[in-house]
């Protein structure tokens, strides 16, 4: 949906690949993922896995910079 289109075999291994290198980036940094939680107008839910959460954070983020997404 965000893209207005399915991401393509070679755009999902990239994200795969994106999203597995946040996971051990936070996994070893727990207190970093939090941080990065903590920002926002919402609250993190606490029930939530941090380091998978910061790391979906991250790479919403980048795919929400795309040029596709910002030019649609």
């Amino acid at each position: 949906r965000l893209l207005a289109r399915e991401l393509t075999v070679p755009e999902r291994r990239v994200a795969r690949q994106t999203y597995d290198r946040f996971v051990e980036l936070y996994g070893d940094d727990t207190a970093q993922a939090r941080r990065l939680l903590e920002v926002g107008e919402s609250s993190f839910d606490a029930a939530l896995p941090v380091t998978e959460s910061a790391a979906w954070t991250m790479l919403s983020s980048q795919l929400m910079n795309l040029d596709e997404v910002l030019n649609k």
